[in-house]
């Protein structure tokens, strides 16, 4: 556990750290507020996963993907559910929408793209 602003509101939250060594994968969790991305506050779990140098899946270092657990209409989703966005190795939205995770190969899928 480590005092971390995960979900940039420019507070610390105790925030849960795991390493994966084998796929170098950095998760880091959360279950709180957070700021909506077109306003707004939310409440819920945020998972945040983050490739690290050497990861065995040859992504960037420094990419990776956030979900969200959200209620119907929180955030403004259409329907309560996982919602997230994968990112490049400098913090840049790549794809963001309704998610799934494939824990098999420590990614999301994201169904719907919202514009």
């Amino acid at each position: 556990m480590e005092s971390i602003d995960i979900n940039n509101d420019g507070t610390a939250e105790e925030t849960d750290l795991l390493y994966d060594d084998e796929d170098h994968v950095l998760y880091l969790y959360d279950d709180g507020d957070f700021k909506c991305k077109g306003g707004g506050m939310g409440d819920g779990s945020l998972l945040i996963a983050v490739n690290t140098a050497g990861n065995s899946r040859k992504r960037p270092a420094g990419s990776g993907w956030y979900v969200v657990d959200l209620d119907e209409s929180e955030c403004k989703a259409k329907a309560a559910g996982l919602y997230g966005c994968k990112f490049n190795a400098k913090g840049k939205a790549t794809a963001c929408g309704s998610a799934t995770v494939d824990e098999k190969n420590d990614e999301i899928t994201i169904v719907e793209v919202a514009q």
